[in-house]
């Protein structure tokens, strides 16, 4: 019974992270890594977007139709913390349903930028490849900034960087980080720049 549990335990973790691979779009080596690190942040305030993340536990669920014992050992027995990936997915799919007017999906796009802004395209899989260990040094030391808080007070190094701020970024909660990153990175009229030269197609 305990091994059939394990080897269930196993399934229901690589069938949610393939899930969520799915709804980022980015399947790379470093997507496990980011599901097999925690999200910890030293801001209270940050346990309220740690909580959002991981309600994608329950979208997964209803979306893959699990029994009452899955969706029971998916919440409460695998994933008890949050992962780096959950709280990735859940900022874009965030992004996504804030700034996103037409009716396709870009959550992929906008967990790219996240990549981007987090610096973890520094590596990619084919260093992987070649360099396993430099490649993995360097995705769990931009996850340890991150989670640490370790980044500039401009929030540089972290998941939104600001040229234009007024308080140490390694303070403030992740979600007002997040506002404060869109809004400077915003016409005037409140149009996403990011979204107007990426989404467009634009080089």
């Amino acid at each position: 019974m305990a091994i059939q549990y394990l080897v269930d335990e196993i399934k229901d973790k690589q069938a949610y992270l393939n899930w969520l691979q799915k709804k980022s779009g980015f399947d790379g080596v470093l997507s496990r890594i980011l599901f097999e690190a925690d999200f910890s942040s030293s801001v209270d305030e940050d346990k309220i977007q740690m909580n959002k993340a991981k309600e994608l536990r329950k979208v997964y669920s209803q979306e893959v139709g699990s029994t009452r014992r899955e969706k029971d050992r998916l919440w409460k027995s695998i994933f008890n913390e949050c992962s780096m990936l959950e709280m990735l997915v859940y900022l874009a799919s965030s992004m996504n349903e804030m700034l996103n007017e037409s009716e396709e999906d870009q959550t992929p796009e906008f967990f790219h930028v996240l990549l981007e802004n987090g610096e973890f395209l520094g590596m990619d899989d084919e260093d992987w490849d070649f360099q396993h260990e430099a490649a993995l040094r360097y995705w769990k030391n931009r996850i340890r900034m991150i989670t640490d808080r370790t980044y500039s007070e401009s929030g540089k190094g972290g998941l939104f960087p600001l040229h234009e701020y007024s308080e140490d970024q390694r303070k403030v909660p992740i979600w007002y980080q997040f506002n404060a990153w869109l809004e400077e990175n915003s016409d005037e009229d409140g149009q996403f720049l990011w979204k107007t030269e990426r989404l467009s197609g634009a080089k």
